[in-house]
């Protein structure tokens, strides 16, 4: 019969659409401005959630034979249903001035590089963290 069914397998949730981005906090930190990711959930306040980070830069994966595509959001519309994949990179700095010079490196996130004239310089550290996240509900999730 057509329509819901009841059984041990069914899951009740409730679904949030979430906004993440960065930002300039509009503080400052051993005379460097503070970016930071935030969150907003459902339309509502923004909520930050990481101190220090300066870019962000993802990629959805759609699969393409045996192999993954990844293509940033302008390239994935109207296939949003066949990501199965997220890649994240985040650009995170320090407030301590450390080095003792002047940040003039490029930082490769997933296919963008951040030079120097897109972070904010000073004597402060800064490292890329990548990961790759796996989404639920997706085609390769499916029970057969």
């Amino acid at each position: 019969t057509p329509g819901y069914r009841d059984s041990d397998l069914t899951e009740v949730m409730n679904f949030s659409d979430a906004l993440w981005y960065v930002a300039d906090t509009g503080r400052q930190k051993n005379s460097h401005s503070v970016y930071a990711l935030y969150r907003r959930v459902n339309g509502g306040s923004s909520q930050e959630m990481i101190e220090g980070v300066e870019h962000m830069q993802l990629l959805f994966g759609v699969p393409s034979g045996r192999n993954t595509r990844y293509a940033p959001a302008r390239d994935i519309h109207p296939d949003w249903d066949q990501v199965t994949t997220v890649r994240v990179a985040l650009l995170i700095q320090s407030f301590a001035s450390v080095r003792d010079t002047d940040d003039t490196a490029d930082y490769a996130l997933l296919d963008e590089t951040i030079g120097p004239d897109a972070h904010s310089g000073g004597k402060v550290l800064r490292q890329v963290f990548r990961t790759t996240v796996v989404l639920r509900n997706t085609a390769f999730d499916t029970p057969s």
